[in-house]
């Protein structure tokens, strides 16, 4: 390789390398353009499964959050990042109507737990950085990707027992953030 192909390698793994510490910005370039419809998705789902957010609109879907955020975030709202969006959804969202018959989770966390998270095998990974960003976005109000990605791989490894397949993602997660904090 040339030394000029050398200089534009190592210019651009410390460029990659410099973007992945910065903290991700969860505005609407992020939403709209950086992120898969999985990882929104996963978003919506770990923001209100931390213990700081709002409680859901009862027989509301992660869908209909994700439409309202795509709806408000940067249009005419005064709001320019995903968590205020989600922070007033609650007063706007129609609800479903609960049907009777179906599943019910009544403890804290409801269904998000190891059956949901699965283990490393598990080919997306797409809604599991989403739930931890938006874990995060909620809990600490701002994320990285190292930072998530390492989470991710720490949640994939617990999970990868099966003993743990009923532990609630979110009391996994938070002796993990305390530990993030503590690093910072």
């Amino acid at each position: 390789m040339s030394r000029l192909g050398q200089l534009a390698t190592v210019s651009g793994l410390l460029f990659t390398a410099a973007a992945s510490s910065q903290t991700i910005r969860f505005d609407s370039t992020w939403w709209r353009h950086s992120i898969h419809d999985e990882e929104r998705t996963g978003f919506v789902l770990g923001y209100f499964d931390c213990p700081k957010a709002p409680k859901e609109a009862y027989g509301a879907t992660s869908d209909d959050y994700v439409k309202y955020v795509y709806k408000y975030l940067g249009s005419s709202s005064k709001f320019d990042t995903v968590p205020p969006v989600l922070q007033q959804a609650n007063f706007h969202i129609h609800p479903h109507p609960i049907l009777s018959g179906g599943e019910e989770y009544p403890e804290k966390h409801g269904w998000l737990d190891g059956e949901w998270w699965g283990d490393e095998t598990r080919g997306d990974v797409d809604d599991k950085t989403g739930y931890i960003e938006g874990y995060l976005a909620c809990e600490l109000g701002s994320a990285n990707a190292p930072q998530t990605q390492r989470l991710v791989k720490e949640l994939n490894l617990h999970f990868s027992s099966e003993k743990n397949q009923h532990d609630k993602i979110a009391n996994v997660l938070e002796p993990m953030i305390n530990r993030e904090r503590r690093r910072n």
